[in-house]
């Protein structure tokens, strides 16, 4: 939040009305509850002219006047769930709370939104001084029900360690089976096998398996054989 209250050579100065007039705009204002429905995705809301409905007749008996900026913003094309354009905007606001002395506050915020036709900025736009009006304003919804109280579970990513463990001890197995029958017991013939199978990188039973790791078990089998 950005202030005037110092003068122009950087000298300090009395503060000026607009520290005394917030207050008393806050307290005017009081409760603004979540009067709004969204159906789609089922929560409350406070719509941008729920705010001004109770903003702004504290705003005019205190003579406070709001000025708006967009001091910066970017778009994009996006595409809708159902293939179709839509404009995508992100926007910084500023609004600045000035008192009948010329003191004043500044608030910040960032609005986003999105529309098939030309309503997205406009719905930015409203996002971010809504946001400014809460925060700047200090509005409570009066629910006692607090964000904390939500905690988002999140699926445990699949055990993929495990099942790596699990293909390569596979697949070693089916390599013993193989070179028990080609050779039974000969194990100067086995060795051999592995030897090619590794200088190869063609063993039969590594057609959809062959990785890196197995190849490190393929090189363990073969030193214990010849062992």
């Amino acid at each position: 939040m950005r202030t005037a209250d110092t003068a122009a050579r950087g000298a300090p100065r009395e503060a000026g009305q607009i520290y005394t007039l917030i207050p008393m705009v806050m307290e005017a204002i009081g409760v603004v509850e979540k009067g709004g429905w969204n159906d789609f995705d089922k929560y409350k809301f406070r719509g941008i002219d729920d705010l001004y409905t109770a903003v702004h007749p504290a705003l005019v008996k205190h003579q406070i006047t709001p000025a708006v900026r967009v001091l910066e913003h970017t778009q994009a094309e996006r595409q809708s769930s159902a293939g179709k354009p839509m404009l995508h905007v992100v926007l910084k606001l500023s609004v600045r709370f000035t008192a009948p002395d010329g003191s004043f506050v500044t608030n910040e915020t960032v609005g986003e939104g999105m529309d098939r036709g030309d309503k997205a900025y406009n719905k930015a736009m409203s996002a971010a001084m809504k946001y400014a009006l809460i925060m700047g304003l200090a509005i409570p919804t009066g629910e006692k029900i607090d964000t904390e109280n939500d905690s988002p579970k999140i699926k445990a990513a699949p055990k993929r360690t495990s099942r790596k463990k699990a293909t390569r001890a596979d697949a070693l197995e089916a390599i013993k089976k193989e070179l028990i029958d080609a050779y039974g017991d000969d194990k100067a013939a086995k060795a051999d096998a592995l030897e090619h199978a590794w200088q190869t990188r063609s063993w039969t039973a590594l057609t959809d398996k062959t990785t890196p790791a197995l190849w490190s078990g393929l090189q363990t089998l073969r030193d214990h054989i010849k062992a």
